[in-house]
């Protein structure tokens, strides 16, 4: 089983501060970030077609976010070749497309208050900048949308409001719900995505399984955030919960949360956030195997002594 990506938000000190939001300003490129970034080929549209990006989470001691690393600092490996940056930004400037997805079954544990919506809210009103998209889901059996892709607010609070106050039904359907997602509204859009799931329930009716609907999010080039709430209880989430939770995070460079109280959960709610604001973006392209429609395992290091890195366990290649 992977390892663990347990997060508190109270260890993402630096991001979390208050006040602070995606509309920030960025750490300043220093002279040695732009040398270690090979200058790209900008006429070059075939290097441009096989441009590889990666969405990279920096942790220090006390899971503190780092956010001063140089291009210099890290080393990406594509199938075990080092490979050349030519992109590198301390904080993404990519376009940001989000899905939460909230479990509403029977199977569910955790029982929300009507107005714990708001704390979605406030997660995307500090993280979406302009260009930037949201869509609200629900899932028991099966998922729900609940609105399309939109940057208006009030369309957002309106559908985390309508799963808020919906009742409990159906099975659950986790791994199917995610493998659909990755389909529709996912396809075809570009830039970062990212999904946030808030489930407590092992997966009990799915047609799909856990390694299928893996493929399907690495295929469709998503960041999984998940985050259990087990609000008040003594016991442990069950096995299978947790494990797919842990699964899902790790393989995707995303992370794990599991929320024991109400406190607890609202931070981290907020260290979410943080975590998808302070993201570095790298980029490649690859020396070989370009354009061949495989897998493609990578591995992102840091030359920094006591940094943790976050990132996809890989990507797949497009088409010939």
């Amino acid at each position: 089983m992977p390892s663990s990506k347990i997060v508190s938000t109270l260890t993402f000190l630096v991001a979390a501060a208050p006040g602070w939001s995606r509309n920030s300003a960025a750490p300043a490129v220093s002279p040695a970030q732009s040398e270690a970034v090979a200058p790209a080929a900008k006429s070059d549209s075939a290097a441009d077609d096989n441009l590889v990006k990666i969405w990279v989470l920096a942790e220090g001691r006390g899971r503190k976010l780092v956010l001063d690393l140089n291009a210099g600092d890290f080393e990406v490996l594509d199938e075990g070749r080092p490979q050349r940056l030519t992109v590198f930004e301390p904080r993404s400037t990519e376009p940001l497309t989000l899905g939460i997805l909230i479990e509403t079954s029977r199977g569910r544990l955790y029982e929300p208050e009507p107005v714990d919506w708001q704390a979605y809210s406030k997660l995307l009103r500090k993280l979406l900048r302009p260009g930037d998209q949201a869509f609200v889901a629900s899932f028991a059996e099966k998922p729900e949308l609940h609105g399309g892709l939109t940057e208006d607010f009030t369309q957002l609070d309106a559908a985390l409001q309508e799963v808020f106050n919906a009742l409990p039904h159906g099975t659950t359907a986790l791994y199917d719900s995610v493998y659909d997602l990755c389909r529709e509204p996912f396809a075809g859009v570009r830039g970062r995505k990212a999904l946030l799931v808030v489930a407590d329930s092992a997966d009990d009716s799915s047609f799909h399984t856990q390694v299928q609907t893996l493929d399907a999010i690495e295929r469709a080039g998503l960041t999984v955030y998940f985050l259990l709430p087990w609000i008040n209880r003594v016991s442990h989430p069950s096995y299978g919960a947790e494990q797919a939770a842990q699964l899902f995070a790790h393989e995707t460079g995303g992370l794990f949360f599991i929320a024991f109280g109400g406190k607890a959960l609202l931070d981290d709610i907020d260290g979410m956030a943080a975590a998808l604001a302070y993201t570095y973006t790298l980029g490649y392209v690859p020396t070989r195997g370009a354009r061949d429609g495989r897998f493609h395992a990578i591995k992102v290091k840091c030359d920094r002594h006591g940094v943790k890195i976050d990132a996809s366990e890989g990507y797949y290649a497009a088409g010939p």
